[in-house]
């Protein structure tokens, strides 16, 4: 993998899902039930991620719930998913050219899994592999709220002529 350069990439932002492509095929080949499929596919998603140089933190929220993940460029480190089941599987990060990208060194039954986040056209696209099975994630970012004031302007004093 390419030695990882953080200066060129900044996921940081809170960003929408806005689609899905592959999604359900995808975890149909994880072994995701299918209600359990149906449910996922259906949760409107949010992701916060912050990033400061080779540290990151991934929150991802859905109606059901949020799910952290910390960690750093090139260490190793323990995640569970929901989807994998509650087995933890050991993940590796880096930069790849533009993408942040995660192997999954335990993946289930075997195969290989990673993770790719990338930015393309304003939007970060994640693609998820496992094996030959290929999905990909869409997201929009959300627009930083503008901090509106509580104060009421002073009242201009009335003018009797």
């Amino acid at each position: 993998m390419a030695e990882a350069n953080t200066t060129d990439v900044d996921l940081s932002g809170k960003w929408k899902l806005d689609r899905n492509e592959n999604f359900d095929e995808y975890m149909k080949n994880a072994g995701v039930g299918l209600i359990k499929r149906k449910l996922i596919s259906s949760l409107p998603t949010t992701i916060e991620v912050t990033q400061t140089g080779d540290d990151f933190k991934f929150l991802t929220k859905t109606p059901l719930g949020s799910r952290q993940t910390t960690f750093t460029l090139g260490v190793v480190y323990p995640e569970t998913n929901p989807m994998w089941g509650e087995r933890e599987h050991r993940v590796l990060a880096d930069f790849d050219g533009g993408k942040l990208v995660q192997n999954v060194n335990t993946a289930p039954k075997g195969r290989s899994m990673r993770f790719e986040r990338e930015i393309v056209d304003g939007e970060l696209v994640l693609t998820m592999v496992l094996g030959e099975m290929v999905a990909k994630r869409y997201f929009k970012k959300l627009e930083e709220a503008v901090q509106v004031s509580d104060e009421k302007p002073a009242a201009k004093p009335l003018e009797l002529n």
